[in-house]
């Protein structure tokens, strides 16, 4: 205890009364400091130890035993004894220390995080006689505010990376009109042109760069989420090894692409497209960051989400506690320069980049970022400068006879090109007045008789007057005022049977439970381009007049599906979905 009770307890001229009162004192303060969970320490000047309680044993490990009589340097770590000597000469100056952080050495020798609130002690006459300390505990909260730090940065990256994606998801499906124009006109133009070598050669040019245009639309759909997906029960090991055939084939000889995968792999809830995307923009990456000769291997297998990788990469903690089991786990590591933090901090963000001027959109990572999320998984980073970098991503596992969702039925592919179904009556609705227009050409050219409006009461109220003149309906759906549903739930009380195709740059469940609900006939993905829309258009009527049930529906003459020059219709990537 202090030395000054000691005195006052001790002392031969105080009267029994109040030594007995002195010791009742010193055995409550005596109760006090053994009941604390903090160490409550005090020493002499010198740094020997006299004080040493129940709290201080459990938090450095010594008993009182060990630590009495022993130097306080015992727990201090030899960086920090400067440090705790300026402590001690401020003490004598008479400036107190109240909760200061730092850190102190457990008897295992691992370091404590503590507050430490220190006091000179001094005797009746004033004189420094030692010093007091009480040492909390901190290392709980630390790694609570450490863990609610990362939690709030990765909420605010969450946020930022998503109000981007709503942002670049808005741009592309207003750009995607404007590509579907220049395209839809370069092909009118081209038509007209004929064979003219000048004309035809400014024209594919401009193809080329619409094309290039569509590809980056699409690749901003992907980053913000906004592509249609096609995802179903799918064992990645063929996917991944069609995948890396490919890239062998189109890397350059000075990088060599190794494969380790697990055949008998798990399966996943996966578009097997945007699977094939994560893999080529990942090794595409790497292979610009490998400046000479290099390696990228791709590994795939099964991965328990243990303690040790969630300390390492906390992101997996939220797929862990939703998922509880091992996840199929997909890794691209490269032999290139790596990154340091603040690149890494940045990767996942759309249109940033490294790469000179001209030789990158920054979309490659953002668009993996996209997918992963989209299929419900988690993606990390591994990478230092000059030791190459690591990605792995993980999916959660589709358990054996677990019920898939409800998959996409599109229509099948057919061994023929469609030719012009004649005289077919179209009432096509489309606000872009740009767009409207070079459909509408198209179509005709195909020998359709089309009716083109840009408002949707003036195509209702033409419909209204002549119901039975119009054979099928085609309308865009994000309009402003009535939606393409809207027009295609009066249309059906107008006409229950008109068959109606609804166009959409974003498609997703949603929108077809609505389409359905709406009795829309089919929904076309309108990125694909015109081109493609009037075939999947055509291939719909196609469609509709073989089956029984619409053969009273559209009556005109019977329709010639033979060709000259088979070739799928698979092949030109475009899509629809029937109800």
């Amino acid at each position: 205890m202090d030395a000054a009770l000691e005195d006052l307890a001790t002392n031969p001229n105080i009267s029994a009364r109040e030594r007995r009162k002195r010791n009742l004192v010193q055995a409550q303060f005596e109760f006090i400091i053994n009941a604390s969970d903090d160490a409550i320490i005090s020493k002499t000047t010198d740094g020997l130890i006299k004080t040493w309680n129940p709290g201080a044993e459990t938090i450095f490990g010594f008993t009182a035993d060990e630590a009495i009589g022993r130097s306080i340097e015992m727990i201090i770590p030899a960086d920090q004894r400067n440090a705790h000597n300026e402590i001690l000469t401020n003490l004598l100056k008479g400036q107190g220390v109240t909760h200061f952080e730092t850190v102190r050495r457990h008897k295992d020798g691992h370091v404590v995080e503590i507050a430490v609130t220190m006091a000179a002690m001094r005797d009746l006459d004033g004189r420094i006689i030692g010093f007091s300390k009480i040492a909390k505990d901190i290392g709980e909260r630390k790694r609570f505010e450490s863990a609610q730090k990362l939690l709030e940065a990765q909420l605010r990256e969450s946020q930022k990376m998503e109000a981007i994606g709503t942002l670049a998801g808005g741009v592309a499906h207003d750009f995607n009109n404007i590509i579907a124009t220049i395209l839809g006109n370069v092909e009118l133009a081209r038509l007209e042109a004929g064979t003219h070598d000048g004309v035809s050669h400014c024209l594919e040019e401009i193809r080329k760069a619409g094309e290039r245009g569509r590809n980056l639309v699409g690749q901003i759909l992907a980053f913000s989420r906004h592509q249609p997906t096609d995802r179903k029960i799918l064992l990645l090991a063929p996917v991944i090894n069609e995948t890396v055939a490919l890239l062998r084939a189109t890397l350059p000889s000075r990088i060599s692409i190794t494969l380790h995968s697990d055949a008998d792999g798990p399966a996943v809830l996966a578009d097997a497209t945007q699977i094939q995307q994560i893999i080529i923009n990942l090794a595409t990456n790497a292979m610009y960051a490998i400046p000479g000769d290099g390696q990228i291997t791709v590994r795939f297998d099964t991965a328990t989400l243990d303690q040790s990788l969630l300390s390492a990469h906390p992101q997996l903690q939220a797929l862990s506690a939703q998922h509880h089991r091992a996840m199929a786990r997909l890794s691209v590591m490269d032999t290139g320069a790596g990154m340091d933090g603040a690149t890494r901090k940045r990767i996942f963000e759309p249109f940033y980049t490294t790469k000179p001027m001209g030789e990158g959109t920054g979309l490659g990572l953002a668009v993996v970022h996209g997918i992963v999320q989209t299929h419900g998984g988690e993606i990390t980073v591994e990478s230092t400068p000059g030791t190459g970098t690591t990605f792995t991503i993980y999916l959660p596992i589709m358990q054996s006879g677990g019920a898939a969702p409800a998959a996409k039925v599109h229509a099948a592919a057919r061994p023929f090109t469609l030719k012009p179904l004649k005289n077919r009556r179209i009432l096509y609705l489309d606000d872009d007045d740009a767009l409207n227009y070079v459909v509408h050409r198209l179509l005709v050219r195909r020998g359709y008789c089309v009716s083109r409006f840009t408002d949707q009461l003036l195509a209702l109220a033409a419909v209204r007057a002549h119901p039975a003149d119009f054979d099928v309906v085609l309308t865009d759906h994000n309009m402003p005022g009535m939606s393409g549903l809207d027009v295609a739930r009066e249309l059906k009380a107008i006409r229950p049977d008109l068959p109606i195709i609804l166009t959409s740059g974003y498609i997703d469940e949603t929108l077809k439970a609505q389409a359905a609900e709406a009795g829309i006939l089919g929904l076309a993905y309108k990125a694909n381009g015109i081109d493609a829309l009037c075939d999947t258009f055509e291939q719909c009527i196609q469609d509709v007049t073989a089956s029984p049930g619409h053969s009273d529906r559209l009556p005109s003459a019977a329709i010639d599906i033979t060709t000259d020059d088979a070739r799928p219709l698979a092949s030109s990537g475009r899509s629809i979905q029937y109800f």
